[in-house]
């Protein structure tokens, strides 16, 4: 019987699909069923929402911000929106328009940081090096 993977799987089905009769994995694990790969896709399916929902929750969260922010705050969004970015990489399917919206996203909030930061020469190298990063 032949395997059946999605089309666009996630991270725990693309894992699944490189141990099936991969030599490069111990015996027990090349031996994968179509229950395990049902699983995988439910997982990938759930963290997909989870995404979708913590991201709502931040644009919530940061669009009800005011004109002056405790730093803080700030750097937590910055911090979220990292591990959105992420997360959304290693999603299945295709979250182009997701990432590219993060990335303008995390545009904004530098933009912000770098403007608080102004004057402080040590701030401005910590955020040369965030930026590289």
């Amino acid at each position: 019987m032949a395997l059946e993977f999605s089309t666009q799987p996630g991270c725990r089905e693309r894992h699944l699909r490189r141990k099936a009769n991969n030599p490069l994995f111990p015996q027990a694990e090349r031996n994968i069923s179509q229950a395990q790969i049902d699983e995988a896709a439910r997982l990938d399916s759930e963290e997909e929402a989870a995404f979708f929902e913590e991201l709502r929750s931040l644009l919530e969260e940061a669009s009800g911000l005011s004109g002056q922010v405790d730093t803080e705050v700030v750097l937590n969004l910055k911090e979220r929106l990292d591990r959105l970015y992420e997360q959304c990489a290693g999603l299945g399917g295709d979250h182009a328009g997701e990432k590219q919206a993060l990335l303008q996203f995390n545009e904004v909030i530098m933009s912000a940081i770098r403007g608080a930061a102004e004057g402080d020469p040590m701030a401005a190298d910590e955020l040369a090096k965030e930026q590289s990063a």
